[in-house]
C-alpha cells in the first residue's frame, strides 16, 4: 500500500482556523531587566553546520613561504615543490599561494623569488664580510719612526721634472719626427740606432744621431726647451722684450741689451748691428 498524499483542501477545511499573532514591544524597564544577565542553563545554542573547507584546513599540512620560494629560486617546478613540501599542486595553488601569501598570478611569484634571491644575497655577503673582519689580524701599534725614517718616508716630496735643453736644429729635427711618430716608438727606434746598429739619420734628422739616450727620453716624455747661443738668446731677449715687461719698460729694456752688447764687444744682427 502507498503513502497517502496530504490534501491541501483537507487542511484548510478540516483544520483549526489559525490563531491571532500579538505584537508586543518590550519597555525601557524590561529591557533593562533583561539585558546585562547571564544566559539561563536551559537556553540551547542553535545548530552549527561544520564546513568543509574548514575540516580541510585544519587537516592541511602547514607549508611555510620560505620553504616555498627557496625550493622554486632552485628551479624546481610548482608540482615538484608540492610534493617536497607534502601537499597538493590543488592545496598549493588554490589556498597556499593566493589566500595566505597573496601571490595571485605568475608575475607576483616572480617578485617574491626575486625578493627572496635578493635577501638570501644580502645575508650571505653580510656575513663573509663578518667572516672577513674577524680573520684580520689586530696589527700592533707603532711608535714614532726615527729622525731619519720619517723624513725620508713621510716628508718625501717629487722632485719636478726639468725640460731638457736642445739646440736649435735638435729642436726643430725632433719636432719633425714628433708630428710623425708616438713618443714610444721614437724612443725606441733612437735606441736600436744610438745602441745596436749605431745607423745614422741623414738630412734634416741629422742632428738627432748626437743626441744622447737620457736628453731624447727626457725631451719626448717631459718636454724641451731651446739652447741658445749667446748671440742667439740675447736676440731673443731682444724681441721678445715688449711682450714680457711692455712698451715703456720693453724699450727701456731693449736699450740695456744694445748698451752690453757694445760694452763687451759683441755685434749680434737685429740688436746692435
Amino acid at each position: 500500500m502507498g503513502t497517502s498524499v496530504p490534501n491541501w483542501k483537507n487542511e484548510i477545511q478540516g483544520g483549526s482556523p489559525p490563531s491571532e499573532i500579538n505584537h508586543y514591544t518590550l519597555n525601557p524597564e524590561e529591557l533593562a531587566a533583561i539585558q546585562g544577565k547571564p544566559i539561563p542553563p536551559s537556553h540551547k545554542k542553535p545548530i552549527g553546520f561544520a564546513t568543509k573547507i574548514k575540516e580541510v584546513e585544519t587537516n592541511m599540512a602547514k607549508v611555510k613561504k620560505q620553504d616555498y620560494l627557496s625550493l622554486r629560486a632552485k628551479g624546481l617546478s610548482k608540482e615538484q615543490a608540492s610534493k617536497k613540501l607534502g601537499t597538493t599542486l590543488a592545496s598549493l595553488e588554490s589556498y597556499w599561494l593566493t589566500k595566505q601569501w597573496g601571490i595571485k598570478d605568475e608575475a607576483a611569484e616572480e617578485v617574491a623569488i626575486f625578493r627572496y634571491k635578493e635577501a638570501i644575497k644580502g645575508k650571505k655577503e653580510k656575513s663573509e664580510d663578518t667572516a672577513v673582519k674577524k680573520e684580520v689580524p689586530v696589527e700592533p701599534e707603532i711608535g714614532p719612526l726615527p729622525i731619519h725614517l720619517e723624513m725620508d718616508t713621510i716628508q718625501k716630496e717629487e722632485i719636478p721634472q726639468i725640460p731638457v735643453r736642445l739646440p736649435q736644429e735638435q729642436a726643430d729635427a725632433l719636432r719633425m719626427v714628433l708630428q710623425v711618430k708616438e713618443p714610444d716608438e721614437i724612443v725606441l727606434h733612437h735606441s736600436q740606432t744610438f745602441i745596436i746598429t749605431r745607423e745614422r739619420r741623414l738630412g734634416e734628422l741629422d742632428p738627432l744621431n748626437d743626441m744622447t739616450m737620457d736628453d731624447m727620453i727626457r725631451a719626448v716624455y717631459f718636454g724641451y726647451e731651446i739652447k741658445r747661443t749667446p748671440e742667439e738668446q740675447l736676440l731673443y731677449e731682444f724681441e721678445q722684450a715688449e711682450a714680457m715687461y711692455g712698451a715703456q719698460e720693453g724699450l727701456a729694456y731693449r736699450t740695456g741689451l744694445q748698451i752690453a752688447a757694445e760694452i763687451l764687444g759683441h755685434k749680434v744682427v737685429g740688436v746692435n748691428a
